[in-house]
């Protein structure tokens, strides 16, 4: 267990150490210093080390407490809120306990005949102090009432002691509570941000109970529901998932992060969504399904003419030659046109797509974005490309290695590209790129472009209406560092195009930045390493190229490790709902990571 739960920490650290070694000039003391009043200062850093030995063990410490608090307090608590027992609670709480309580007026509630939700509005709140009597009665009040033993998860991005000089005294920690499973009204999941004071983290004090001395209730929401908003049915409309990798059912070995994707589109036109669905396993590479007025799917791939292809990981689909039908782009920059939704044909060789993209050598790291940015009735490409070597780019530095910039490819006609990235000021600056997204961000009605950024910084480049993209931060420090997937749309109906970026997310990471002193490293690397662990971001435009940070008002930020999310009205209410995967490699369906 506690090799486990000390694989973040470990990571965090070893990242530390690096940012020393990249960062020498700051800090130097001289070889002649005497050990002990090395250690005595904080200020001095040892040869060779990222942070002051006092620092180093400080983190370390915390780390190990982290360890026999998930190990015993925090399994006593999983027990209680597994029995559905809130009156339990009791044994946890001390004697002088007491609980800070937002005021109710504070409280968002939805209700329908199938759907109820209750939410705290994180905004200006007025709390009331109570004892333990009151907040057992409060907190039972907000509980569902679940019918069977219900799943509880437990984590927590911040734990220290209240002085930091004084271990043995009361510790402060953030605790974020789940618990889903079967209820009265159907399915229900309640959710709790917790700043909790409680009894210095060892076995000896937090074992028996009566270790948790005072809350602070930051966030809750509880929700019910009748019926999942989606179902399982692939199977039932005609795509037979045994036919794609399968990761949980694969051995080790052959684990693959990145599988291949799914592509809606209506390729003829009769009213019915069609998908495409690449695989780097399959025998054919990708399945092309026509969707039916029986409400399933048919694999048409043999019928429209389309070949196998070995592997291809680079989807797009688009309208190349303006004909009012959607064409496909795929593999190492292969073109099918679509001739009228009867079939596809081959048009590869009568284009430069393959060759100005270099998308033979990239395909596996790469993405492309649509968009006519010149306006000129032809869709053009913007390539994106990751980082596709864990050693060649660099989460310090901020940018990937050489020879994979980003592209942005101007449409010619008849298939034919040119590659106006220099003219139109469209460099990524070796930006690692997962995705990019056209959106008209100012409302001038000319499309812009805007790139996340695996190691920091992402950048909207705002189109000038005269072929040329100026460059904007749209966050002033480090923003998007871990970022998987973006999204665009007007969350908020307010008539401006908002952005959704999802990130890497670690609650470790967030707890070992948390605890390093601010004055640590100077103020730039400082910004990058909690950019590191912020999470998602939902950023807010507010009009006039200006955003705002969202996340953690709307509690979005801590979703795990989140890929491709979509902006898209989920339940026909005329808002924006968010979805997003969340997950690396999961070995366990029952256990999944993220």
């Amino acid at each position: 267990m506690k090799k486990i739960l000390i694989i973040g920490p470990i990571i965090l650290i070893s990242i530390l150490l690096f940012v020393y070694f990249n960062n020498t000039n700051n800090n130097s003391i001289n070889e002649n210093v005497n050990n002990s009043s090395i250690l005595n200062n904080e200020s001095l850093i040892l040869p060779g080390l990222a942070l002051s030995e006092n620092q180093r063990k400080y983190i370390w410490d915390i780390e190990q407490k982290a360890t026999e608090l998930n190990s015993f307090g925090l399994k006593n608590l999983k027990q209680v809120l597994q029995s559905n027992k809130m009156k339990d609670l009791d044994f946890l709480l001390m004697n002088d306990f007491s609980a800070s309580i937002p005021n109710q007026m504070k409280e968002i509630n939805l209700e329908s005949s199938s759907f109820n939700s209750s939410k705290l509005q994180s905004i200006d709140l007025n709390y009331n102090i109570v004892d333990k009597v009151s907040f057992l009665k409060w907190i039972r009040l907000k509980s569902s009432n679940f019918v069977n033993e219900p799943k509880v998860k437990i984590k927590f991005s911040k734990l220290e002691p209240v002085d930091r000089d004084n271990y043995d005294g009361y510790w402060k920690i953030k605790l974020k509570i789940n618990i889903s499973g079967k209820s009265n009204f159907g399915f229900s999941e309640d959710n709790y941000i917790f700043l909790t004071t409680i009894k210095k983290p060892e076995p000896v004090f937090i074992s028996n109970g009566n270790w948790i001395k005072s809350i602070i209730v930051v966030h809750y929401n509880t929700s019910s529901s009748k019926n999942f908003l989606m179902t399982d049915n692939t199977f039932d409309f005609g795509v037979d998932i045994s036919e794609f990798h399968d990761n949980w059912k694969s051995p080790a070995n052959r684990t693959i992060p990145n599988t291949g994707g799914v592509y809606s589109f209506d390729y003829n036109k009769d009213g019915f969504i069609d998908l495409l669905i690449d695989d780097v396993t399959h025998y054919r590479g990708f399945i092309l399904f026509k969707g039916t007025k029986e409400g399933v799917f048919k694999n048409s791939t043999d019928e429209v003419g389309l070949p196998p292809l070995q592997s291809p990981s680079l989807v797009a689909i688009a309208d190349l030659d303006n004909d009012g039908w959607e064409d496909i782009i795929i593999g190492p920059g292969l073109i099918f046109k679509n001739n009228s939704g009867k079939n596809f044909v081959n048009v590869s060789r009568s284009s430069n797509l393959s060759k100005l993209g270099n998308l033979r050598e990239t395909q596996n790291f790469s993405s492309i974005s649509i968009g006519d940015y010149d306006r000129d009735g032809l869709v053009d490409l913007y390539i994106c490309r990751s980082s596709p070597n864990p050693d060649g780019g660099s989460w310090i530095n901020g940018k990937m290695e050489d020879n994979y910039e980003t592209q942005l490819l101007k449409n010619e006609g008849n298939f034919i590209f040119e590659d106006v990235t220099k003219k139109a000021n469209a460099f990524g600056e070796k930006r690692s790129v997962f995705t990019t997204v056209f959106s008209d961000f100012n409302n001038d009605f000319w499309p812009d472009i805007y790139l996340i950024h695996e190691f920091g910084n992402g950048i909207l480049l705002v189109n000038d209406k005269k072929g040329k993209f100026k460059k904007i931060m749209i966050a002033e420090f480090a923003s998007d560092f871990g970022s998987m997937g973006l999204a665009s749309g007007d969350f908020n109906n307010d008539k401006n195009i908002d952005i959704y970026v999802s990130s890497m997310y670690s609650s470790a990471g967030t707890r070992v930045i948390s605890n390093l002193k601010e004055n640590s490293f100077d103020k730039k690397v400082m910004s990058e390493l909690k950019s590191m662990v912020r999470g998602s971001q939902l950023y807010s435009n507010l009009g006039d190229l200006k955003f705002e940070k969202m996340a953690d008002k709307y509690n979005l930020a801590s979703v795990g490790w989140g890929y491709g999310p979509i902006m898209s009205d989920l339940n026909n209410d005329s808002w924006l709902d968010i979805y997003t995967t969340s997950g690396f490699v999961s070995r366990n369906r029952e256990k999944p990571d993220g």
